[in-house]
């Protein structure tokens, strides 16, 4: 009996795919990811906010780490509408741990179509957040510092 017992618990755990201790009822809380430290880096979330604060905001969602203005008009390109989306994916201060998408559309027979937004936009804007994040963080390390 308690090797069939011994052998169906064994493959209850493989097919489950769940280990020994969330099936022991005396085994300790799984550990809590303090509230601080959930979410996406504060510094390319703040970094990001800053530079496209002065913008129309659509979505701002901390927790997810995006931010969508809405459609602008550019100074300058009165027949062109720009939307920027900013993706943070990482808890960490990282170059790649930022996306940044820049949406265009064009008056064309008095109707807004969707264009391609040229690449060099997008990458521009990405450079002046994470130059954001990172003068960010050296107040910060110099504030802790002293």
């Amino acid at each position: 009996m308690k090797k069939y017992f011994a052998m169906m618990l064994g493959l209850l755990l493989l097919a489950g795919g769940c280990s020994w201790s969330s099936l022991n009822p005396f085994a300790s809380e799984e550990k809590q990811i303090p509230a601080e430290q959930a979410g996406v880096n504060h510094y390319l979330w703040q970094g990001a906010l800053d530079k496209l604060g002065s913008l129309p905001i659509e979505i701002e969602d901390k927790n997810g780490g995006i931010i969508v203005t809405k459609w602008i008009r550019m100074e300058g390109s009165p027949n062109d509408l720009f939307k920027v989306e900013a993706k943070v994916y990482t808890r960490e201060l990282r170059s790649d741990g930022l996306n940044v998408k820049v949406y265009k559309r064009q008056m064309e027979d008095g109707q807004w179509v969707d264009v391609k937004a040229d690449k060099t936009l997008a990458a521009e804007i990405k450079h002046q957040i994470l130059l954001q994040a990172r003068d960010l963080y050296r107040k910060d390390l110099l504030s802790n510092k002293g």
